[in-house]
């Protein structure tokens, strides 16, 4: 591409991603669109700046040019769209040539932007499901259907409201959008760096501090971010190589990165796009979402902090020169407009209960009269370009979330049209025997394969049509139900063998990926046990009475302390196969949700930590006489 040209697809990108911008801001400050309307011109602009961003990385001519087509055509069929959608809903079983055109080079554009986005594998489940409908007669079994006509399945798919233009297009085309623009205010006007400074000057001095630090970065950096591999990738070039300064080996100072970092999807107010499409599959607040998914949360972090902390005793690691780090008063008086925007969002958020569309951008809002206010006092020059940068990025960042929320539109209106939706719960039952534990085995292999290959998002749409009703159907909570499959779909970036997130960390510590995997997976083994128990006790989602959640984060947090001293191989002294063994036994013990097994695990855990400080301080006592 010559330079000419290069210079002229940019202007149009940045163009184009201001109006995107410009677009939901507006409707944001205001009132969403009629949905189709919303979402018609979400996908517009989203098809466009895939097929330009493509265009622009393209060195052969030809397929360059084909791009610009499609970037085109990608704008006009959501143009009839937008200005249809009226008849097309009147003319479902009757479409008109044109929209079988139009429905054809929608499903075809959305198909091919998903594979610029994320890669082959979720258009091929697409094509699978497509492929089903017109397979589906000459199949045998529970697979047989009657089968259904062009018409119908093209409506189902292109209109419905399971659809390509169906919710999941929605939630990416409202408050998901501003969320992903707000994380771009944040980092672009320094938030990033504020994190990791207030990590370092709150637990840099502590034993283990550096691993501390990436711990308290990654969570903080996940509220901004939401994405395992942005974290690690945004804290990771400092906290990595701070660790293996301290002592740690590149393999556990990776893991601990892509530990903590996967983390950040879990942890509120902000959770990852996931978040908002399952506040929407449930059609609840999504503080109610945030509310549920706190204990969890919370108790993933303490178990890392747990991990972190023994192992440095362990190794003897102490932690960093109070000279070497920033100053608490320094930073927090340099960065203190970050958290009046933090505190603005949770205010709106959860507090007032305001839409997240809207807490989103008036946090925004008040993020930058914040910072241009601290400018101005300071006399300091305020740069207006910067609005610029942020709204390129913020597009950009949306645009995967857009393709693949379209094309999980493709698969579940092919799911519901074609009747497998009614069909597939019964198959996992009868697979899993009726066994509601290895139904839930199933479903988490599930949610870590499809992970390694697709962004958390996707993976939670697909089981949430696949695998959530044959758990309802099995007796569990809807709210544990979606949590669960959340969860796993968080959990795969750090699976091995496959996991971007270890594989990022890897990379930049300079160790061997799969030994950082299965560290990353042991140093999270929590996030692995955690759903299991809230699938039988609600508790821990925060549901149920008083009496009930209280206990319910009693012996969670006895099992995971406990657990976690097994991982490390310390408890007041090293532990050799035996007593780790006993210790993560009783730990399980302690965590499964039924009262006589936690008590006696609890029990265990007691007599155990009395045997261990017994030892020492016989041990003590020795060494002084």
């Amino acid at each position: 591409m010559t330079e000419r040209n290069t210079a002229f697809t940019k202007k149009v990108i940045l163009l184009l991603s201001f109006a995107m911008c410009a677009f939901h801001c507006y409707t944001a400050f205001t009132t969403p669109l009629q949905p189709m309307e919303q979402r018609g011109i979400h996908l517009a602009f989203a098809l466009a700046l895939v097929f330009l961003y493509a265009a622009l990385n393209e060195k052969n001519l030809i397929l360059r040019m084909i791009d610009y087509v499609l970037a085109i055509v990608g704008i006009v069929v959501n143009f009839y769209v937008i200005t249809e959608w009226q008849g097309l809903a009147a003319r479902t079983t009757r479409l008109l040539q044109i929209d079988f055109i139009m429905a054809a080079l929608t499903i075809f554009l959305v198909l091919y932007a998903t594979w610029k986005s994320v890669g082959i594998w979720m258009p091929l489940i697409a094509l699978v499901f497509i492929g089903y409908a017109w397979a589906g007669p000459y199949l045998p079994g529970v697979l047989h259907f009657s089968g259904i006509s062009l018409t119908r399945f093209l409506s189902a798919i292109y209109i419905g409201t399971e659809g390509i233009f169906g919710n999941c297009l929605g939630v990416s085309a409202t408050f998901a959008f501003m969320f992903l623009l707000y994380a771009e205010f944040l980092v672009v006007f320094g938030a990033g760096d504020f994190v990791i400074q207030i990590s370092q000057a709150c637990m840099g001095s502590v034993r283990g501090g550096p691993a501390k630090i990436a711990v308290v970065a990654s969570s903080l950096f996940g509220a901004v971010s939401g994405s395992a591999v942005a974290n690690v990738a945004g804290t990771g070039c400092i906290t990595i190589p701070l660790m293996k300064k301290a002592g740690y080996t590149p393999e556990f100072a990776g893991a601990v990165e892509a530990s903590a970092s996967t983390g950040g999807q879990i942890m509120p107010p902000m959770m990852g796009t996931a978040a908002f499409v399952m506040a929407e599959m449930l059609n609840m607040a999504y503080a109610a979402i945030c509310v549920a998914a706190l204990i969890p949360s919370v108790l993933y972090y303490v178990g890392l902090f747990i991990v972190m902390d023994l192992k440095s005793v362990k190794l003897g690691i102490l932690g960093l020169p109070k000279e070497s780090l920033p100053n608490p008063r320094e930073v927090l008086k340099d960065g203190w407009h970050y958290m009046i925007s933090i505190v603005v969002l949770l205010v709106l958020l959860l507090g007032l209960q305001w839409s997240p569309t809207k807490a989103a951008l008036w946090a925004a809002v008040a993020l930058v009269i914040a910072d241009w206010g601290r400018k101005l006092l300071a006399k300091q020059a305020i740069d207006i370009k910067i609005m610029i940068q942020i709204f390129e990025k913020g597009a950009k960042s949306a645009l995967t979330l857009a393709t693949v929320t379209a094309c999980a539109g493709i698969i579940i209106g092919a799911f519901v049209a074609t009747g497998l939706n009614l069909r597939f719960s019964t198959m996992l039952i009868e697979l899993s025997g009726g066994y509601l534990p290895l139904l839930l085995i199933l479903s988490a292999i599930g949610a870590l394969i499809l992970g390694m290959g697709l962004p958390t998002t996707p993976v939670y749409i697909l089981l949430s049509v696949l695998v959530v009703p044959a758990l309802t159907k099995m007796g569990v909570e809807p709210l544990a139900a979606h949590m669960f499959i959340f969860y796993f779909g968080v959990m795969a970036p750090i699976t091995p063998p496959v996991g971007l997130a270890f594989y990022v960390a890897a990379g930049i510590a300079e160790s061997k990926p799969i030994p950082t995997g299965l560290n990353s997976f042991l140093l999270s083994i929590s996030g692995f046990l955690l759903p299991f128990v809230f699938v039988y006790d609600s508790g821990l989602l925060l549901q149920g009475t008083p009496l009930q959640i209280i206990w319910a984060i009693i012996y969670a947090t006895i099992g995971t302390a406990a657990l976690c001293s097994g991982v490390a191989g310390y408890l007041f002294g090293d532990l050799n196969v035996l007593k780790r063994g006993i210790v993560i036994i009783a730990a399980i013990l302690t965590i499964v949700p039924e009262m006589i097994s936690s008590i006696i695990g609890i029990a265990i855990i007691a007599a155990f930590v009395a045997f261990q400080w017994m030892q020492r301080k016989n041990g003590v006592k020795a060494q002084a006489a």
